[in-house]
């Protein structure tokens, strides 16, 4: 349920990084009768879509290393959560044990 949790609203945020970008995608898109047929505006219309795409490949990547972050979370709490149910038991086989030494103890003190 965490998992699920943390992934949604790592699609939140993700939508909302990209909801930022694209007035910036929209704005980079040359409009013909704003932009007179030169090599000057049909560069800058070039270096603003790049930098639209740099940004749309920032974003990407940091929800991929959120992806990463939150699955190695999710993979240490796993971990956790076996090494807490090995202690368990391990207590529970210590407690028998002992209860089998305090049993014997208790057959030798008083055994004829």
């Amino acid at each position: 349920e965490e998992e699920e949790e943390e992934e949604e609203e790592e699609k939140e945020e993700v939508a909302k990084d990209e909801a930022h970008l694209e007035p910036k995608a929209e704005e980079s898109e040359p409009k013909p009768e704003s932009q007179p047929d030169s090599a000057a505006a049909s560069a800058a219309a070039a270096a603003e879509k790049a930098a639209a795409a740099d940004d749309r490949a920032e974003v990407e990547r940091l929800a991929a290393e959120k992806t990463y972050d939150t699955a190695a979370a999710g993979a240490k709490a796993e971990v956790v959560r076996m090494a807490g149910e090995e202690a368990d038991a391990a207590d529970v086989q210590a407690g028998a044990e002992r209860m089998t030494a305090e049993e014997a103890a208790a057959e030798a003190t008083y055994a004829p």
